[in-house]
């Protein structure tokens, strides 16, 4: 993909980091989403909303940072990570518009579709949501389309109860979602 870097444009950082990629290198080229694209089929790039539900499901934006990071890795390895929920996440760094990369071993940035940055740093067990970073090279991660379990559309923010059956995933309750041609029983 055009528009993604290894840090330090060092091969091996990616097999250590995982790419960093440019804002432009998320969209959807077919339709200018952000949601889909780099991710593989049945993923995709997680919004702000689904990153908040993943902070407050680990303790919230002050505990999050250090039960996502990755043990080992980090500047000091510090006591600001514990990986309790085997997120992993690495000290990847970023990569500035004019080509420059900084802060592997303590920051890193990750995308959302509605183009937030998730921020991590090494001396602090917090999560810090950032904007304005449309010119930086940052992380991703890719979030199941359909979880086990619940489905949240966020067309309307309406969570959905799911089953699996065979190898299929199921609603197990009727979808609510109000268009122009639906209506509801009076």
């Amino acid at each position: 993909i055009s528009d993604s870097y290894c840090f330090g444009d060092k091969d091996e950082n990616c097999e250590k980091y995982g790419r960093l990629y440019k804002l432009d290198a998320m969209k959807d080229t077919s339709s200018l989403n952000l949601k889909q694209n780099v991710c593989p089929v049945g993923w995709h790039l997680p919004s702000r909303w689904e990153w908040d539900r993943l902070i407050d499901a680990v303790g919230g934006t002050l505990l999050a940072g250090k039960r996502l990071k990755k043990l080992m890795g980090w500047f000091g390895d510090s006591a600001k990570a514990d990986d309790g929920v085997g997120f992993s996440v690495l000290p990847a760094g970023i990569r500035f518009s004019d080509g420059g990369y900084s802060r592997d071993g303590l920051y890193s940035l990750f995308w959302t579709s509605d183009e937030y940055g998730v921020f991590f740093n090494y001396y602090s067990p917090r999560i810090k949501m950032m904007v304005e970073l449309s010119k930086l090279g940052a992380s991703v991660r890719c979030i199941k389309d359909l979880a086990i379990g619940t489905l949240v559309d966020h067309r309307d923010g309406q969570t959905y109860k799911t089953v699996k059956i065979g190898s299929q995933n199921w609603m197990a309750e009727n979808l609510g979602f109000k268009s122009p041609n639906s209506f509801c029983y009076n």
